[in-house]
């Protein structure tokens, strides 16, 4: 007879009999020299619970240490004792989990309490140390059957348990016992490996597929270990890189399956802005689990990624938030279309305007505005859109839209866009006036119904705010002025479109133009900054207006001042500009917003110019020239070259010369050099007496230097410094005039001369009509 011994519950099978009785015996084995022990549960109830448990979506307490008894500090599998085998077998059947014995460190304990025993008194050994153990493993002894990637091999020991079933407390003041059998899901390989250190292999598995996948079968297991990570909620440091499971999730024909927990735990600890995760590559994957789970289950995810955002990337939150509304100017993804979206919006920019760290993070112009059109229309959204949409608030369907803002009022304390804006400047009030009148108007072109007024005046009562400036010399470089500091935060088109702004609330008056002018106007951009923004009538006539009026005054100009030269460094962007530069500004406006003025500007202008030489040289024939060159001949030029000639050719009187200047005995081939051909065609003409030759002394050709040297008695070297040739005068002068003097007089002839030849080639046309600009209503 043979006799077999097996658990309760369990299956008996056999071959049919073909004589004799088959007899199954059950026993209850009960050990009679200890104390008896509790009957083990069925292995198969066992093995289906552990399975149930194992998959489970996440787990407070993930690795789990059995205290050994007997201790085994040699940690062999072959030691164990009945419970303690039968765990592990069962554990093992599973076949999801990981399975090692372990020993725990051992360190001295200072706290420890001596014994007290009052007739052992003088037995006491108060220097003998005494020692606990710690909650980190120091050694460990895998399962054969399980073996641990070599990965995970140099981790483990830095690890612990995080539960001791057979104690209670927290860990912290729990007796850690020495040895134990350690066990965990196998899901959460990637946490005792690191999840910066997952990720990494995660990367290198998905270039390269033979890679190290932690003892998984495929790149899909991996991941979903490394995701599963997310969902512990307890990640000490900020995750720096995800871009291999937004890899995953985004470009997969089969993307990575997640539980909501776990996707909780992703939106909420790891997903955020890298250079190699930017907005547009996160944002798809946000809307993707939104659309999935349903943004009620990832409410609070979300709001955990609002608060982390808000305090790093405040501008990719602002572009996350109204794309996801369907109101951003720049989408980075879909809109979400779910019942009552708008509750989690509202949440939301609460959170978001009453944050104490919202602050302006971005640098450059476009960044800033394009982060301040983003708030003003999520602001405006939230305000305006979601009362009236029933299906965007819990109570739509049973409150109108005053008695819904009264309750979510009474919910969320209300702040608007325009006070989260100045809270977000603080004291910066230039940067507000430069920002948020450039992002205004491209609010108002995505939301023509929202009301800019209020913005208008908080605008003006900025600028009123400033303090006075003073005039921008040359000699104010080194010490900053008010106005140097303003036109340094506001570019062109900020200050065109604080006037479009003020314009449109009907707030922009000749007086505020004047004072704009006198602040930022000289700077040499400030006009072109209307060359691409529609304006109103109204406003080109105010400006027309104003620079008519002020025509006299920019001809009487005569400071030079400083400016700040556009994409340039704050070290490099100061610059020295001449005084004709406000008159080429305002010609430049002129002929963009009204070009039948520019007549009635130049004639005011001419009227009030001096007519001295140095004026017609220096000042009335660069503007004219200009106006050729950048603005073409129909606006209005031929007014300016026209007098411009006649002044010159007025001007145009040499003083007689003595002798005749013509000295042709002089040897000198035309046919070496250019120089040679000037100073040859030179040396012939007598009605010349001078030779204007900008060059350096030790560059002019040797045989002129020869030349001259041979007649120093008949020509002479006009210098202007030690090496400088200026040019070349025939001697001697006129009675009565030094040779300073003459040679600074047949200089300025010369230059007479050669302007009168450029204004002769410019073809005048006075009946040319002038280019019509459209204008804008």
């Amino acid at each position: 007879m043979h006799i077999a011994v097996t658990y309760l519950q369990t299956t008996i099978t056999s071959a049919r009999l073909t004589s004799g009785c088959r007899y199954a015996l059950v026993l209850n084995l009960v050990d009679l020299e200890g104390p008896r022990s509790p009957k083990p549960p069925a292995m198969i109830r066992a093995i289906e619970a552990f399975k149930t448990l194992a998959a489970r979506p996440t787990h407070k307490h993930r690795r789990i240490a059995c205290e050994l008894k007997p201790i085994n500090h040699k940690l062999l599998w072959e030691k164990l004792g009945r419970k303690d085998k039968y765990l592990v077998d069962v554990l093992l059947a599973t076949g999801a989990y990981d399975v090692v014995l372990v020993s725990f460190k051992k360190e001295r304990d200072y706290d420890a309490e001596l014994p007290y025993d009052s007739g052992n008194e003088d037995d006491w050994d108060y220097d003998k140390p005494r020692y606990k153990y710690i909650n980190t493993i120091a050694r460990f002894n895998e399962h054969p059957a399980c073996p641990l990637p070599a990965a995970m091999r140099l981790m483990l020991a830095t690890r612990g348990a995080h539960a001791f079933p057979e104690t209670t407390g927290p860990l912290e003041r729990i007796s850690i016992p020495a040895t134990s059998v350690l066990f965990w899901p196998k899901k959460y390989r990637a946490e005792i490996n690191g999840v910066h250190s997952a990720l990494k292999m995660l990367q290198d598995a998905i270039k390269d597929p033979a890679a190290d996948l932690l003892g998984y079968a495929s790149v899909r297991d991996l991941a979903q270990s490394t995701v599963a990570v997310f969902g512990c909620g307890d990640l000490e440091h900020p995750i720096p890189t995800i871009e291999p499971i937004l890899e995953l999730l985004v470009f997969d024909t089969e993307p990575v399956t997640t539980t909501y927990v776990t996707t909780n735990g992703f939106l909420r600890d790891a997903v955020t802005i890298t250079p190699n995760t930017p907005l547009d590559v996160v944002a798809p994957v946000v809307h993707s689990l939104l659309s999935t789970f349903g943004w009620m289950l990832l409410a609070d995810a979300m709001m955990g990624l609002i608060q982390r955002w808000i305090c790093s990337v405040t501008g990719p939150l602002l572009q996350l938030l109204s794309s996801l509304a369907g109101i951003s100017t720049q989408p980075v993804c879909a809109a979400v279309r779910q019942p009552c979206f708008g509750e989690f919006l509202k949440a939301a920019w609460s959170t978001l305007v009453h944050h104490r760290r919202l602050k302006l993070r971005c640098t450059g112009a476009s960044a800033c505005t394009a982060l301040l059109c983003d708030l003003l229309l999520l602001g405006a959204h939230v305000e305006r859109s979601i009362p009236e949409d029933p299906s965007d608030n819990w109570l739509g369907a049973h409150l109108p839209p005053t008695l819904l803002s009264v309750v979510d009022d009474y919910i969320r304390p209300r702040r608007s866009a325009l006070v989260a804006v100045q809270r977000m400047y603080g004291d910066d009030t230039m940067a507000l006036l430069a920002y948020l009148s450039q992002a205004l108007p491209n609010v108002a072109a995505s939301r023509p119904e929202m009301q800019l007024a209020p913005f208008a005046d908080a605008l003006l009562a900025t600028f009123d705010a400033l303090p006075a400036p003073s005039r921008p010399t040359a000699y104010s470089i080194r010490y900053m002025t008010d106005t140097t500091s303003l036109r340094r935060v506001m570019s062109p088109q900020s200050f065109a479109s604080l006037l479009v702004v003020l314009d449109t609330t009907c707030r922009c008056t000749a007086e505020f133009l004047s004072l704009l002018w006198r602040r930022w106007g000289l700077s040499t951009g400030f006009v072109y900054a209307f060359v691409k923004m529609p304006v109103s009538s109204s406003l080109q006539a105010l400006v027309t207006a104003h620079f008519v009026d002020l025509a006299p005054s920019l001809a009487r100009f005569q400071d030079q001042f400083c400016d700040l030269a556009q994409g340039q460094s704050a070290e490099k962007r100061i610059v020295v500009l001449s005084r004709i530069e406000p008159t080429k500004n305002a010609l430049v406006l002129l002929a963009t917003l009204a070009p039948d003025a520019i007549l009635a500007f130049t004639t005011a202008w001419l009227a009030a110019l001096p007519t001295t030489v140095d004026a017609t040289l220096y000042r009335l024939y660069p503007v004219a020239t200009y106006m050729v060159d950048q603005l073409g001949r129909r606006h209005g030029s031929a007014r300016l070259t026209s007098e411009c000639l006649g002044r010159l050719r007025a001007a145009r009187a040499p003083i007689a010369l003595g002798p005749a200047h013509e000295m042709t005995d002089m040897a000198i081939d035309p046919e070496h050099c250019v120089e040679c051909c000037d100073v040859a065609a030179f040396l012939q003409d007598g009605a010349r007496s001078y030779l204007p030759l900008r060059t350096d002394a030790w560059d002019l050709c040797k045989a002129v230097r020869k030349c001259l040297a041979a007649h120093s008695d008949v020509l002479l070297e006009a210098k202007c410094s030690n090496r400088d040739l200026d040019g070349v005068l025939k001697l001697p002068p006129p009675a009565g005039i030094s040779v300073a003097e003459y040679t600074r007089t047949q200089n300025d002839q010369a230059h007479l001369a050669r302007c009168i030849a450029r204004l002769g080639v410019i073809p005048v046309d006075a009946t040319s009509p002038a280019a019509k600009r459209p204008r804008h209503a």
